[in-house]
Parts: structure tokens; C-alpha cells; sequence
């Protein structure tokens, strides 16, 4: 009985250090498995569809009226999309994209489930501002040594800075050089 409640509370364990990384990773694949299909079939709502133009400097190029398919995928401010069709265009490259909902909806419910195994939720909302009792905190303060390094400079001349021992000279083949360097 021993034996199979410990396997049991490793496979959680196991599961909960990485498990759930390689579930919402496969979910994902399956998201765009699906939106693929969806979309080598024209299955989409053309409403749906967003432009993004790229510049395209190549010196000999044929314009395009018409878009051809293309796959792909973007991120633009934490929003994924899929590429749907392309043209090379007067001086640009246009591509047609959607944005792929399902992924994100597995990625957000991913992150929320990260945040609610690692306890981030609570120790965010208790958290008063600028109060940091962290182990980073404690371990600096606790084994930060001041040590006093002194050293006996001769009467009358220019006077020696002392560094903490964890400070080091900085040797001149590493300073950076006094001079504008050349135009290019």
C-alpha cells in the first residue's frame, strides 16, 4: 500500500515539475494541426483576416495580384497568428494572417495553471510594496563580509583607495578605448 501511494505522489510530483508542459505543448500542436486544415481548406471567415506589409528590397521582382497559400506563424504583442496567403506587391511583401485563437486560449489556461500550482497568485496579492523578504535578500545580508583592507601609504604622497575584497582593479587591455572610432 506504502509502495503504490509513493508512486502515486512521484507521478503528481513528476507531473507538476514538467507533465503539464508536454500536455498544453501537444494540445497546442493539435490547435495548429486543426487551424491548418481550416485553413488549406478555406474554411475561415475572410473578416477575420489582418494585413501585415513588409518591405521588400530585391532588385528584380514580379508583382503579384493575386495572394498564393502560404503556412506560418507571428507573434505580435503576445498574440499568435497564422500566416494565410502572401503576394510580393509593388515594393512590399503582404501577407494575410489570423489570429489563432485556440492556441492562445490553451496558452493563457497553461499559464494560469502554472501560476495557480507554484502559489504565485497569493504571494503576489499579500505582497506589500517595498517589502521584499525574499532567500536572495537574506542570504546577501547574512554572508556579506565588510572587510577593511588597509593600506600604509608613505607620508607625503598621493594617498592609496582601498577596495573590498571582492572588488578587483580593472586592467587597462579592458578599458574601453578614448577615441571616436571611424565613420563606416
Amino acid at each position: 500500500m506504502k509502495k503504490t501511494v509513493a508512486i502515486l505522489l512521484a507521478g503528481i510530483f513528476i507531473f507538476n515539475w514538467f507533465g503539464y508542459r508536454l500536455v498544453s505543448y501537444y494540445l497546442e500542436q493539435q490547435a495548429n494541426v486543426k487551424l491548418q486544415a481550416r485553413l488549406d481548406s478555406n474554411n475561415y471567415d475572410e473578416a477575420d483576416l489582418i494585413s501585415l506589409k513588409v518591405p521588400a528590397n530585391l532588385p528584380y521582382y514580379t508583382n503579384s495580384r493575386h495572394y498564393q497559400r502560404v503556412d506560418g506563424e507571428i507573434e505580435i504583442n503576445g498574440v499568435h497568428y497564422n500566416y494565410v496567403k502572401r503576394r510580393l506587391y509593388n515594393d512590399s511583401l503582404e501577407y494575410l494572417c489570423i489570429p489563432n485563437k485556440a492556441r492562445m486560449s490553451i496558452k493563457n489556461a497553461s499559464d494560469e495553471f502554472f501560476k495557480l500550482v507554484n502559489d504565485l497568485q497569493r504571494s503576489t496579492q499579500n505582497k506589500k510594496p517595498g517589502s521584499e523578504t525574499g532567500v536572495f535578500k537574506n542570504l546577501l545580508t547574512e554572508f556579506y563580509e565588510d572587510a577593511d583592507l588597509w593600506c600604509a601609504a608613505p607620508p607625503f604622497s598621493s594617498q592609496t583607495k582601498t577596495l573590498p575584497f571582492y572588488l578587483f582593479p580593472i586592467s587597462s587591455q579592458f578599458l574601453l578605448p578614448q577615441e571616436q572610432p571611424p565613420d563606416a
